[in-house]
This record gives C-alpha cells, structure tokens and sequence, in this order.
C-alpha cells in the first residue's frame, strides 16, 4: 500500500537526463580541439562526480523511504492493538454496567415488592379499622336515635 503523502521521487526521469548529458558530453569530447581538452575534461570529471552523487542519493533516499515504510507498518501495528485493547476494555465496561445495572434493576424490584407489601398490609388494616369504625358509629346512632324515638 503507497503512502498518499509520501512521493518516491521519479528516479528514471533523473537517469535519463543524466543519459542526456554525458552524450552531449561524447559530443563535446569529439570536439576537444576546439573548445579545448581541460574543459572537457573539468566537464567530464563533474559529470562523473554527479553521477556518483546521484546515485549515492537515490541509494540513500530509497534507504530512508523503506524505513519509513516499516516505521509505518509498525504504528500501524502499534495502533491496530491499541484498538483491540480498547475495545476489549469498553466491552468488560460495558458488561460490568449491564450487571450493576441488573443487580440495581433486581434490588430496586425487591424493596418496591417488600414496600408494595407493607402498604397493601396497611391499606387493609385502615379498611378493616375504618369498617369497625363505621360500624361502632352506625351502631352508636342506632342507640342514639332509638333513645331519641
């Protein structure tokens, strides 16, 4: 997979204009005589000394390009088990909560049944006491009003 940011730099562009060059050097040498034999010779030499730089470059440009390649695919590594691990830690989070909450929900359940227990007992010991209580009245106006007729 090529990095989107990191651009290999067009190395045969590079040899081909370096081919280019040393035929026009050829070309220049034929005609020594003319232009003379130490400037091409100086030419020739520095032609040679870019070549060598050259190539010295790409060796250590494509050096540097394949550790950043495998620097990458250890972060990328790296990083992929970072996400496992904190993905596995949501998920026992999460499970944990499931329970708390359950065990909350069960709880919660209890004491609303024992409460729902205690006020329905309570609700049928104010009907029993309203019942006796209404019945003495009754019975107390029926006593009141048989005196009274």
């Amino acid at each position: 997979m090529k990095n989107k940011h990191l651009k290999e730099p067009d190395w045969n562009n590079l040899e081909n204009e370096l081919e280019e060059w040393e035929r026009k050097l050829v070309k220049l040498r034929a005609k020594a005589n003319v232009v003379g034999h130490e400037l091409v010779q100086d030419l020739e030499k520095r032609f040679e000394s870019i070549k060598q730089e050259t190539s010295a470059l790409k060796s250590k440009t494509e050096s540097e390009i394949g550790d950043m390649k495998e620097s990458s695919e250890a972060t990328k590594q790296a990083l992929k088990e970072r996400a496992k691990k904190s993905i596995s830690a949501a998920s026992e989070n999460m499970d944990e909560i499931r329970q708390s909450v359950l065990e909350k929900t069960d709880n919660f359940a209890e004491r609303t049944k024992d409460t729902s227990k205690e006020l329905k007992k309570g609700a049928g010991d104010l009907g029993q006491g309203f019942q006796k209580a209404w019945s003495e009245l009754r019975q107390a106006f029926e006593t009141a009003y048989n005196r009274i007729s």
